[in-house]
């Protein structure tokens, strides 16, 4: 079954949540709440990765990041996440006890790869790159994206069963282009690594069906049944039990036979 992966924003600028778990106490009871909910990991980050958002230095990230992911590790028996693109922050968060790293930068800093192989935890690659002059098809760059930075990292030392592929939905691309990377979902699985779609109330979404809150929860649960249909690995989410409940529907429908 497609896992799904609650989201815990520890950003005062978060396009949806900002500011409401920047608190740990306030972060922590989400994470409870997540974990009842059902969700398989619980995603923590510290920088708002929306458009236009202010860049936080390392010192910063890790003042928010490390408390939220240490109160997290002593009460909630889930692995955790952390959402930075930058190593140090990623070692502080390794160390804190996370055991994942979600990468949204496309590997920018040349530091990352030797500290994942260094601590052999699983490493999600996000696809994220300027648009590309040349017009290529989406798709295309997307897969050879995936295919260059992956084999950096397994050269790195990493290893292959650890490597979480993203194709970044929202990140540089237009709105046609994030419509077929969904759509690519199988031609992603073929690569072998694990997939991974983070589309939460993502503003893709409101442009597809509404920017009322309402309205993107129910796109994303309509986008994550159509990807959990598709075999996609792991859904990032911000509303657990909607999406557990829309990952159920699509293994039913998956596993349904119809007679007549």
């Amino acid at each position: 079954m497609t896992e799904i992966w609650g989201i815990i924003n520890v950003t005062p600028d978060s396009f949806s949540d900002g500011g409401k778990f920047m608190e740990k106490d306030a972060a922590l009871k989400h994470g409870r709440d997540l974990c009842k909910e059902g969700a398989s990991v619980l995603d923590v980050g510290a920088e708002s990765t929306r458009p236009g958002a202010d860049i936080v230095d390392a010192e910063t990230e890790i003042s928010r990041l490390i408390p939220v992911i240490k109160a997290l590790k002593e009460e909630i028996d889930l692995p955790l996440s952390a959402d930075t693109y930058k190593a140090v922050t990623a070692a502080a968060a390794l160390d804190a006890g996370a055991l994942v790293i979600n990468d949204i930068s496309g590997l920018a800093d040349p530091e990352m790869k030797e500290l994942i192989a260094e601590r052999k935890c699983p490493y999600c690659l996000t696809y994220n790159e300027a648009p590309d002059a040349s017009k290529k098809d989406i798709l295309y760059r997307a897969l050879d994206f995936f295919e260059r930075k992956t084999e950096e990292l397994i050269a790195a030392g990493v290893r292959g069963e650890d490597i979480i592929i993203d194709p970044g939905i929202g990140f540089n691309k237009s709105q046609e282009e994030n419509l077929k990377l969904i759509k690519s979902a199988g031609e992603f699985k073929k690569t072998g690594f694990k997939l991974l779609y983070g589309i939460s109330r993502k503003s893709f979404v409101a442009l597809c069906c509404g920017s009322d809150m309402e309205e993107r929860e129910a796109g994303t649960a309509a986008l994550d049944t159509y990807l959990a249909l598709l075999g996609v690995d792991i859904l990032r989410v911000h509303n657990v039990r909607m999406n557990i409940a829309a990952v159920k529907m699509a293994e039913v429908l998956k596993g349904s036979k119809i007679n007549g």
